[in-house]
């Protein structure tokens, strides 16, 4: 939320969204599911969808792309599947009535990919929910 926010005082700022992927009437990204797996007490959720992020002319630049939840019991990460890199780490998983809620800390790989020397490593992120059904 504090990055949203951020990005409302910024004039050239810019969220767009494309392949899926849309910006939300309160300005949360919201990505589509694309498969979900499960297998050795893991379960995998790939999404589609991009949503890119500028300000500052372009000096400021995040690229949201394919995310993926890998979730275990009460934990997991969320990754960027373009490069492999897991940005959070994910704590206190909920399941309940096919929606997936989740605390959402950023990892010192995400520090470097986001917006480095602004957020820190273990900085606690906007939580995470994903539904895996309709309804």
């Amino acid at each position: 939320e504090s990055f949203r926010s951020y990005l409302e005082m910024v004039p050239d700022a810019s969220i767009e969204a494309s392949n899926g992927a849309i910006v939300t009437a309160a300005g949360t990204f919201s990505f589509p599911l694309e498969k979900a797996t499960a297998t050795d007490g893991r379960t995998v959720l790939d999404f589609g969808g991009t949503v890119t992020v500028t300000a500052h002319d372009g000096e400021l630049s995040v690229l949201v792309s394919r995310p993926q939840v890998v979730l275990r019991e009460a934990d997991g990460v969320l990754r960027m599947r373009e490069g492999e890199l897991d940005v959070a780490v994910l704590r206190d998983v909920e399941r309940f009535a096919g929606v997936v809620t989740a605390g959402c800390q950023l990892s010192a790989v995400g520090e470097s990919w986001l917006l480095p020397g602004y957020y820190q490593a273990g900085e606690l992120l906007d939580p995470i929910t994903v539904v895996l059904r309709g309804g």
